[in-house]
């Protein structure tokens, strides 16, 4: 079966950014425009059928995670 794997919680496009800005030591320049038709508005993973398969819960917050992703990407490049 195919299950959804995330960490079950909401999170903004600019909490993201902010986040990473945080991790990286940076502040990108954020420009807004309209919203295009095929953008999703809003989104979120619904983890209740791997908790349900699986037993599965999210051990790391956003930040934990994408604090490895840019340590990671770092290393490789």
């Amino acid at each position: 079966e195919v299950v959804n794997v995330a960490g079950g919680r909401r999170y903004t496009l600019l909490q993201l950014v902010d986040q990473l800005a945080a991790i990286t030591g940076t502040r990108p320049e954020i420009r807004y425009a309209c919203p295009r038709p095929a953008d999703v508005p809003h989104s979120q993973a619904d983890i209740a059928k791997a908790r349900t398969l699986l037993g599965f819960e999210s051990l790391w917050d956003l930040e934990r995670g994408l604090g490895q992703i840019v340590r990671w990407l770092r290393d490789a490049l």
